[in-house]
Formats: C-alpha cells, sequence, structure tokens
C-alpha cells in the first residue's frame, strides 16, 4: 500500500529479511502461493474501485497500488478480527470457561472483565455475547452485552481461580420477546399496535417484521378507502425497538399503548430540538 513498484522479487525478499534465500523467486518455496495470491488480491482491490497498476516486466508482472486509500483492507480484517472472537467466546461457551479481556463501551472509559459467555447473538450487522460479568470490586452482573466490535485487544484464558459461572434455567428465555439485545430495566411484556400510512411502509413493514411475534390486524383496503395498515407485537420495549421505528420516518406511527406512544414522541421531541424545532407533546 505504500505506492512503490513491487515484484513477486521484492515481496519474498522481504519475507526472507532483506535479501533472497534462493538463487531465484521461482525456486522459493512461496512463490507458487505468491503467484496465486497476487491476482486475488489486485482482483479484489479493482473490484472495490482501489486502483492498482499491472506493469509487464519480461515475462514477469510487477503491482503499484495507486489508490487514494492508504489501508484498503482495514475493514476486511477488522471482520476476520470479529470473526476471531466469535470462534475464541463460541469455545469458552462449549468448554464452560470464562475468558479475560478489555472492555471499552463507547460511553465509558476501558474496563478489564473476567467474563462468563452463555451465548452469542447477531443483532443489525454486529456480534455480541451475553454471559456473567465480573469486575475487580464489583458485583457480578448476570444477562451482561457485550459488543464483540468493542473489545480492546487479545481475549485471554481466565486464571486457575477463576470459577466458571453457567446461566441459570431459563434465563435467557426473554430474548425471544426483545428486539436487539437490550433487556432494560423494569420493562414489562407489552402488545404494542404501529399504524402503517400508505401501502408501501405497510409492505416493507410485512415484509421485513420487526419481530416474529408480529402479526398483521388491519391491511389497506381500496374498497374501504383505508391507505394505512396495521400490525401488533408483543414485546420488551426498548432502544432498539424505537429506534427502529423511528427508522420509518413519518410513515409509522405507534397507536398503543399510550406509554410506549409517549416514549417515541419524546424521542421525537428531542430529535426536533437538534434542529431548532419543538414538537408538540401528546397532551398539548
Amino acid at each position: 500500500m505504500t505506492g512503490n513498484v513491487v515484484s513477486y522479487e521484492d515481496v519474498l525478499k522481504e519475507y526472507d529479511g532483506g535479501v533472497l534465500s534462493v538463487a531465484s523467486p521461482t525456486k522459493h518455496d512461496l512463490y507458487k502461493t505468491l503467484k496465486k495470491v497476487v491476482p486475488e488480491v489486485v482482483n479484489k482491490l479493482n473490484e472495490d474501485n482501489l486502483s492498482v497498476v499491472s506493469i509487464p516486466k519480461g515475462r514477469n508482472t510487477d503491482y503499484q497500488y495507486v489508490g487514494e486509500n492508504i489501508d484498503p483492507f482495514k475493514n476486511m480484517k477488522f471482520k476476520a478480527v470479529l470473526k476471531e472472537r466469535y470462534d475464541c467466546i463460541d469455545r469458552a461457551i462449549k468448554d464452560k470457561t470464562p475468558i479475560r479481556f478489555t472492555y471499552w463501551p463507547f460511553d465509558r472509559g476501558k474496563m478489564d472483565l473476567v467474563f462468563h459467555p452463555h451465548l452469542l447473538k447477531t443483532y443489525n450487522g454486529r456480534m455480541f455475547s451475553i454471559g456473567v460479568s465480573e469486575k475487580d470490586g464489583k458485583e457480578p452482573m448476570r444477562r451482561y452485552v457485550v459488543a464483540l466490535d468493542r473489545i480492546y485487544g487479545e481475549i485471554l484464558g481466565g486464571h486457575s481461580t477463576d470459577i466458571y459461572k453457567p446461566a441459570l434455567p431459563n434465563e435467557y428465555s426473554y430474548l425471544s420477546h426483545l428486539v436487539g439485545v437490550t433487556l432494560e430495566e423494569g420493562a414489562e411484556l407489552t402488545t404494542i399496535t404501529l399504524r402503517a400510512h400508505d401501502k408501501y411502509t405497510f409492505g416493507r413493514l410485512t415484509t421485513k417484521p420487526l419481530h416474529d411475534s408480529q402479526h398483521t390486524i388491519r391491511t389497506p383496503s381500496w374498497k374501504e378507502s383505508r391507505e394505512y395498515g396495521d400490525v401488533e407485537l408483543t414485546v420488551y420495549p426498548n432502544k432498539e425497538l424505537v429506534g427502529q421505528i423511528l427508522s420509518y420516518g413519518s410513515m409509522l406511527e405507534v397507536v398503543g399503548p399510550d406509554s410506549f406512544r409517549q416514549r417515541v414522541t419524546e424521542e421525537l421531541n428531542k430529535m426536533s430540538e437538534r434542529y431548532g424545532m419543538v414538537l408538540c407533546g401528546e397532551n398539548q
């Protein structure tokens, strides 16, 4: 990614410590591997519009990266790191062993944790693990959610003094009634009615339901002069659900219950204040 013209020989010399260890690049143990891998890398970069120039040099070809992104494989490497973390935690769950790592929540500082993973879950393109978290001087926290992309550094094995804390019977039954991974304190199982105000939004909502419990209670009807449609879902309300609803903009409305409708209204008021506007409250 330096922008220099690079040959197979250059790569093999660097691998060997600066001086080629054999008479010619073609006699190197890794030559065939390099000859297979380099075109794959070049093709991948070109597919992503990150230009690589191929420079014929006799029977061989040199390459020069001319893209502006100095680390085009950053996302690919990060995905590989997340996969390694996922596999590591998966092994710990199966082996029932605690692990140690530094965790860095987005709204707090770094913290060193002993973590007893119970399960893995993917939501909205992110990977999470849920289990028991222990921090020096603090009581263990059950049902603690760890985002794998917020782990800082390596995941290490637990110490000999770390005794694995298993999940309790039915401890995670709430997940089947949840959008996302967050069970908010004091949340109660609630049946929520949503109204899509046009056929397009109704189609989006029913094609990709917000939750498995979602079902249609009223469809748009040309005969009845009704453009809107209603659905119901029974879940524990949380911030993830609020975010999903707001992503539909003005065409999706919370009809009930009033408590959840008010929560969404308050969030809309906070949003409007960001833009120098104030909405009317439900009771104004």
